[in-house]
């Protein structure tokens, strides 16, 4: 085990992580990749560090090289409203709950970019800051860009959606209720899919019926591509069209809120 420098203490074992602590920070890092903890070691804002910043807001994420030449893509969370904020002593950092997903999913044979580590501050209990940390997948594109980029009913697309399908029904499987799951957080490198922005994700022992609807309606998927992938999902499944019928009317009721969101961030531009 590749161990931190001697500032860091080092509290105990949890898994395949190391709880530390360093000036005000606490947290959770893979010890194979101590390089990590450089993150923790100076004032510099994350921005200035970047070769990439693929978010500003509320989350800052970025690519940020390290001195071993590893590249990492730290997850900055902030606040959409004080009253998460103040919530905050009474549960996880996200960063906290996005490494306890992204572990499971590492765990269980799905590919999501490889946890690194998450770390948090906290003054009187109130989150200040918190990091969730992996390895760069490097270039890639989302499951969404490239089904816009594949009209129509082609080989491509069936095969995209086939490997959607079985990477839900696996993730599912496995006991993750994701809860965000937009095309969108699918991202593509070498013809195999990477399921990022776990935050919301929630490990239970058996995800239900309707659970899974809820996740499947999210995905935006126009109707032709809908009822492909629920056919490869559902399989033979008893009560496949009534389950179907049900995913179509969650899906719709989504577009509308979808679209009432637009609506109001438009009118508050003008108020």
């Amino acid at each position: 085990m590749n161990k931190p420098a001697p500032k860091f203490r080092v509290l105990r074992s949890e898994g395949r992580y190391v709880v530390v602590k360093h000036g005000g920070w606490a947290g959770l890092y893979d010890p194979n990749f101590p390089e990590v903890l450089e993150l923790l070691e100076t004032d510099e804002p994350l921005p200035e560090r970047a070769s990439r910043v693929f978010k500003l807001t509320p989350n800052l994420v970025a690519e940020v090289p390290l001195g071993s030449g590893l590249r990492v893509v730290v997850k900055d969370f902030g606040w959409r409203n004080f009253l998460h904020f103040w919530a905050s002593p009474l549960s996880k950092s996200k960063a906290l709950r996005s490494l306890q997903v992204a572990t499971h999913l590492f765990e269980n044979g799905l590919l999501t970019p490889r946890p690194i580590g998450a770390f948090e501050q906290r003054n009187e209990g109130l989150v200040k800051r918190a990091y969730f940390v992996t390895e760069s997948l490097g270039e890639t594109n989302s499951l969404r860009e490239c089904l816009r980029l594949s009209p129509g009913q082609g080989k491509t697309r069936r095969r995209l959606l086939a490997l959607l399908a079985e990477y839900v029904r696996q993730m599912h499987n496995c006991g993750l209720f994701h809860r965000d799951l937009t095309l969108g957080n699918f991202l593509i490198q070498g013809g195999q899919l990477y399921l990022v922005d776990l935050t919301r994700g929630r490990v239970k022992p058996r995800i239900s019926a309707l659970q899974r609807i809820e996740d499947i309606a999210k995905m935006e998927l126009v109707p032709l591509d809908r009822l492909f992938f629920f056919k490869l999902y559902w399989r033979k499944q008893k009560g496949r069209e009534l389950w179907y019928r049900l995913l179509c009317f969650r899906a719709a009721l989504y577009q509308v809120n979808r679209r009432l969101r637009r609506l109001r961030r438009r009118v508050r531009r003008f108020l």
